[in-house]
């Protein structure tokens, strides 16, 4: 492993990168803020779900680089990301080469390299329906609502026009079939439930701000 350029190379970038770029925020997070909240989220989503430590390790592997690539690209909205499907799939193309070039500085370019092929796999398949992958994209998810109830939360009105995408985002999970069963089934629903619960406490936010205006 080269560990000047895990320290000095494109992933640290990660930290300057912004998010939600084309709208005012009070706080500008950065795609590393982002990566740990993800990862955070992961991480007690999957003890609460009782996962083995082999499911869990994946699963936190996953969460860390799931947004490598950005060091690269850079953060692309994700309303514009899936406005086309050709388009998305060309983006996740590129991201998949950017986060291979990550990769190739770390590892030396050695593809060969277990370690290498480990975090590519965990990179491209960060967010599949594996329950690892369910518990990522959820998480993904959480720290995008948690990002918008900050911000609303702190008076940033703005926010209200991207409460729709928040709302499409959430359904997505409300009604996609969950990749458990028995008590961890159950655990996940409620826990889709209750993000459920903030994002109506957002929209609530929205209708009282619209009628007082």
């Amino acid at each position: 492993m080269n560990l000047e350029k895990v320290l000095l190379g494109h992933v640290s970038r990660l930290r300057y990168i912004t998010r939600c770029s084309g709208c005012f925020t009070v706080h500008k997070e950065s795609v590393a803020e982002h990566s740990y909240y993800t990862t955070l989220y992961a991480m007690l989503i999957m003890q609460y779900l009782a996962f083995d430590e082999t499911a869990m390790l994946t699963g936190l592997m996953k969460a860390v680089v799931h947004d490598t690539e950005e060091c690269r690209t850079g953060d692309i909205p994700r309303p514009f990301k899936y406005s086309n499907e050709a388009m998305r799939k060309h983006i996740e193309d590129a991201g998949r080469v950017a986060s291979e070039q990550v990769l190739d500085e770390w590892f030396d370019g050695d593809r060969e390299d277990t370690r290498w092929c480990e975090l590519s796999y965990c990179w491209a398949y960060a967010k599949d329906d594996t329950p690892p992958g369910w518990v990522v994209g959820f998480s993904d998810y959480l720290s995008v609502l948690s990002y918008a109830a900050q911000e609303i939360l702190n008076g940033n009105r703005t926010l209200f026009q991207h409460m729709g995408g928040i709302e499409t985002y959430h359904e997505h999970f409300e009604q996609s079939k969950l990749p458990f069963e028995g008590v961890q089934a159950e655990r996940a629903r409620g826990l889709v439930q209750q993000a459920g619960a903030i994002v109506r406490r957002l929209a609530g936010c929205r209708e009282s701000a619209a009628e007082g205006s």
